[in-house]
């Protein structure tokens, strides 16, 4: 669980979604991250480390997300365990107290936060031991 206070001076509570739930909103963001078909194999160390193609995946992945209506139907489905001024998070809310829209990517990210944090810890762990200590020194990737 978090307790935050958004943007728009509203308190947020986000529960963590049922584990079905939480599987499901990372298979979906799994799901629209392979649609931007990068193959790391294919990426050269200097032109990834571009601010120009990191923002333009970032952007992307973005815009994948937000017109997915798997991406928001899920989405919803975690938040309807979360409140927002002591009210239930659901579509609806968005309707009724109109300031919430203020709110709504910081909801998002709150969300995300919770719900997916403790998969991707466990998989960085697991990768981590998988895989020597690598580090970005003048653009080359060198193992230590």
């Amino acid at each position: 669980m978090k307790n935050c206070t958004t943007v728009n001076n509203a308190d947020l509570v986000i529960n963590e979604a049922t584990f079905k739930e939480a599987i499901r909103l990372q298979k979906v963001i799994f799901e629209e991250a392979k649609k931007l078909k990068l193959d790391i194999g294919d990426i050269d160390i200097e032109v990834f480390s571009s601010v120009k193609m990191l923002l333009n995946t970032f952007k992307d992945m973005f815009l994948n997300l937000m017109t997915s209506k798997e991406f928001e139907d899920v989405l919803f489905q975690c938040l309807k365990h979360c409140t927002y001024n002591d009210v239930q998070i659901t579509p609806n809310l968005f309707e009724d107290i109109a300031e919430a829209r203020c709110d709504y990517y910081e909801i998002i990210k709150e969300c995300l936060e919770v719900n997916l944090s403790p998969f991707l810890k466990s998989l960085t762990s697991q990768l981590s031991s998988l895989f020597p200590t690598t580090k970005l020194d003048n653009q080359e990737l060198e193992v230590q």
